[in-house]
């Protein structure tokens, strides 16, 4: 029997849609603050910080150490 299993796909936000168009292009964007530089994931209107608005999106290089994945 095949499986009939149906992938559902997230509906990107205007806070998430720079993640999903990267997801498509092979590369992980993140978001920086422009006040103090602090980079960070999950995606957010404003940064977890300084709770400044004021935020850029930028592709991680891949050079970095996962220490957890909460």
């Amino acid at each position: 029997m095949a499986d009939q299993t149906q992938r559902h796909l997230p509906r990107p936000t205007p806070e998430t849609a720079h993640f999903w168009d990267g997801t498509r292009s092979g590369e992980l964007r993140l978001q920086k603050c422009d006040t103090c530089g602090v980079v960070y994931f999950p995606p957010r209107p404003f940064c977890p910080a300084c709770s400044d608005r004021n935020v850029s999106v930028i592709a991680a290089s891949g050079k970095a150490t996962l220490y957890s994945y909460v």
